[in-house]
């Protein structure tokens, strides 16, 4: 099934940047890591209409990173100011699509867990999945807002994010395995 391509594609979500003044790399592509999870979305599309959706909505995030990828090598340095609005703008429709996606993907998931009988403590964690990672990106998007008229509260709203992505990447992850592992062979 799709779960081992969701489980590869979740780790190049990580973000491993080797950085210096002038540029940056992200050592696990945030497009692959799109790419690997709309293939896995496909593979597991028949067995969740949720999860057909949220193969469509790893789309626009796959584009989006893939301009973000290579804005960072200067590719598109001729568009001018036109390019350096496009990477910041587009960061708005990549939390929306993330967030869109992973809810539907783990929703979609503890159906199928929900099928398979006897995983219901699967289907309870991909259930606090789903609503943790839509909670964690509404959150993202709605923090930007308090950038000037709070910058105090932005600041330590951006660290506290920072935590919750990392924790929830890990736990999120441990799901996809747990999918992986007592799902696959079902």
């Amino acid at each position: 099934m799709g779960f081992g391509f969701i489980l590869v594609g979740y780790i190049f979500m990580c973000n491993f940047v080797l950085s210096s003044e002038t540029m940056f790399f992200d050592v696990f592509p945030d497009f692959i890591g799109w790419i690997l999870l709309f293939i896995g979305c496909v593979k597991l599309s028949e067995f969740s209409k949720k999860i057909r959706i949220a193969s469509f909505t790893a789309i626009p995030p796959a584009v989006i990173s893939l301009y973000s990828f290579l804005y960072g090598f200067s590719v598109f340095s001729f568009l001018g100011e036109a390019s350096d609005a496009i990477y910041e703008y587009s960061g708005y429709f990549l939390v929306v699509f993330s967030l869109a996606f992973h809810y539907l993907f783990f929703d979609g998931a503890r159906d199928i867990a929900d099928e398979c009988g006897s995983l219901g403590s699967l289907a309870l964690r991909l259930r606090i999945s789903a609503f943790a990672s839509a909670a964690y990106f509404a959150a993202k998007l709605v923090l930007p807002l308090f950038a000037e008229s709070a910058p105090g509260f932005y600041s330590a709203g951006v660290a506290v994010l920072y935590v919750v992505f990392s924790v929830l990447l890990l736990y999120n992850e441990a799901q996809i395995f747990g999918c992986f592992r007592q799902i696959t062979y079902k």
